[in-house]
């Protein structure tokens, strides 16, 4: 009989605790519990999920880890090395306090070195010619140094590191000149120079390696003829290999950027960041590419210094490479936000369909497009990108893009 009632206080037992179980998943928000459904997050377009949205975990991220996912995420470019003056570097990319930074730096140790100031801050002359920043002389951006006559311009570089390579290197040509030389001494070993005589801008590199003491070189660009006139643009010295990451810089890149890449290919869906664009002249960026196709979601200017009114427009676009990268056809459109992307964090978010592409800023519906090519899956990519015609950033650059979440839906 004890046997029986015990057994009976047992199951009563069960069934009370399985009935509080069924409470607790069920309640109401209004009671102070949540159920695990009613913490799922909906597109800030549609936050009652009226869609009827499936959230699409591999491609979602809160960045609340103390590192980046690297079963979802690359932190670097998998077949890209990044917008020249600018190269990707995996050491720009960490996780700190719920969101991913993504940083931009100039590593050039030249002062001015592309002249952007409209004068020779910076830099000395010697010679009896003429030396000058000038619009007329430029590789690109606004200003390049015109030489005229004998002489040159040059700059003492600190803050070196002992048996240490370095690359220096300048864009160069001749105008009426014989040959411009782009030259380093100094430094702990014998004088290194680069010869440029073609009146197209050539590109000279120079490596050297200071010595076992050495922490200063100096840098010059020459007129070698000493009559005539010679230009140069683009001056940069940087460590050969970049420390923190072991990586080379390549060409004459000068700037670090920054890259989040998904690992795998996203399918149709809804895809949306919370970002707050770097407040610098270069792209806080969104987008995703296929082989052929790519989806510019936004590609934020938080502070160009050359369109100055560029901080508040939201830059969509989408790209057509079946006939091959050189035969692009974009469909760029720019949204007016009326507010400073830099200062503080906006949602982004384009919803891909068989038919149609749709983006949102802030929830809202910025733009429609029929959809004829954008078939194939696509990689999501966050990035940081120098664009040159914004204007090229300071010699100060040292600038964070970050982002709060990733978050995907399909249905």
């Amino acid at each position: 009989m004890n046997g029986v009632m015990t057994m009976t206080k047992m199951l009563k037992g069960k069934i009370v605790f399985w009935l509080l179980i069924l409470v607790i998943c069920t309640a109401p928000a209004s009671f102070g519990i949540q159920s695990s459904q009613a913490a799922v997050a909906w597109p800030a377009s549609d936050p009652g999920n009226t869609g009827g949205w499936i959230v699409n975990e591999t491609f979602s991220d809160e960045f609340n880890g103390s590192s980046l996912n690297t079963t979802k995420w690359f932190n670097e470019h998998t077949y890209w090395s990044g917008r020249n003056p600018s190269q990707f570097d995996p050491s720009n990319v960490w996780i700190s306090n719920g969101t991913a930074k993504l940083h931009t730096k100039n590593e050039n140790l030249i002062k001015n070195g592309s002249f952007e100031t409209g004068n020779l801050s910076n830099w000395s002359a010697w010679g009896s010619g003429t030396k000058s920043a000038s619009v007329s002389a430029q590789y690109r951006d606004l200003y390049g140094v015109v030489i005229n006559g004998q002489g040159a311009v040059q700059q003492i570089i600190t803050g070196l590191q002992p048996n240490t390579t370095y690359k220096l290197s300048a864009w160069l040509k001749k105008g009426s000149g014989s040959k411009v030389n782009v030259g380093v001494k100094n430094y702990g070993g014998i004088e290194k120079l680069k010869e440029v005589t073609s009146s197209s801008w050539t590109l000279g590199t120079v490596e050297f390696t200071t010595g076992s003491t050495n922490t200063s070189a100096e840098v010059y660009v020459y007129n070698v003829g000493g009559s005539g006139v010679v230009y140069g643009d683009e001056v940069s010295v940087v460590r050969k290999v970049n420390t923190a990451s072991g990586k080379t810089m390549l060409s004459d890149n000068y700037i670090t950027s920054a890259v989040i890449q998904s690992k795998t290919k996203a399918p149709y869906g809804y895809y949306e960041v919370r970002m707050k664009a770097a407040d610098a002249s270069h792209t806080s960026s969104f987008w995703l590419q296929g082989n052929y196709s790519e989806i510019d979601v936004v590609e934020a200017v938080g502070n160009a210094t050359r369109n100055v009114h560029k901080d508040t427009i939201m830059p969509t676009n989408t790209h057509d490479f079946r006939n091959g990268w050189a035969s692009d056809i974009a469909d760029p459109f720019d949204y007016q936000t009326n507010v400073r992307l830099a200062g503080n964090y906006h949602t982004y978010g384009v919803e891909w369909n068989q038919t149609q592409i749709k983006w949102y800023f802030d929830g809202q519906l910025i733009r429609t497009k029929s959809n004829s090519f954008i078939y194939e899956n696509q990689y999501i990519f966050l990035d940081t990108e120098i664009f040159e015609w914004d204007g090229l950033p300071g010699d100060s650059l040292n600038s964070i893009f970050e982002v709060d979440y990733i978050r995907a839906w399909h249905k």
